[in-house]
């Protein structure tokens, strides 16, 4: 679990380069998590339920981008906006661990 956070940490640290030289890659390394993440959750279920699960994963991944624009309206200040975004998952991480 510790190692998987640290993938997400480095992850998004690529993702946010400021080279342009790399901003290519970058994008397949966000494609690459996502299509990860759908393809271990159809996985985890039967074949009847894959269809509902691919459903509800996309829908649960368009509420968090709207709850997430939602947040950065609120909070204008990104070092406040980290805090915002990072607290709820470490306190889930440390609560789940």
């Amino acid at each position: 679990m510790v190692r998987l956070a640290f993938s997400r940490v480095i992850l998004f640290s690529r993702i946010f380069d400021n080279n342009p030289s790399t901003s290519k890659p970058n994008l397949n390394h966000l494609l690459s998590t996502s299509v990860f993440s759908l393809v271990a959750a159809i996985e985890l279920v039967g074949p009847a339920q894959r269809t509902a699960v691919t459903i509800l994963s996309n829908i649960a991944y368009s509420l968090a981008l709207v709850a997430l624009a939602g947040v950065v309206y609120l909070v204008r200040d990104w070092r406040q906006l980290a805090l915002a975004t990072s607290v709820p998952f470490l306190s889930f991480f440390l609560y789940w661990w």
